[in-house]
């Protein structure tokens, strides 16, 4: 039994190289997963690729940069699995920040 065994948990970022890789370790250790990313359409083949069981993964279109859609997508979680133990923050956002040099 590993230690993901039934576990929920959410990957964000789920179409790309690293959130595939983690899917498919996560789902071989037991996992049920929720798989964000802001393209849908490229992570259905990551739903394919798995060959999960339908209640063991949720696939969910959400631009993790917008709070409402980080809402919804933690809501379709809790309402699908009735829990979320684990959180995989894989997807990149971009923003300008300004940086302070505390070197001196």
């Amino acid at each position: 039994m590993s230690s993901f065994d039934n576990k929920v948990i959410v990957i964000t970022g789920a179409a790309g190289g690293i959130g595939r890789v983690k899917a498919k370790k996560l789902a071989d250790e037991g996992a049920k997963l929720t798989l964000v990313d802001l393209n849908l359409e490229a992570v259905e083949p990551v739903v394919k690729d798995l060959g999960l069981e339908h209640d063991r993964v949720l696939a969910v279109q959400a631009d993790v940069s917008k709070e409402n859609q980080v809402k919804a997508y933690v809501d379709k979680t809790l309402e699908k699995f009735g829990k979320m133990e684990g959180f995989f923050n894989n997807a990149g956002v971009e923003g300008i920040t300004a940086l302070k040099d505390s070197s001196s």
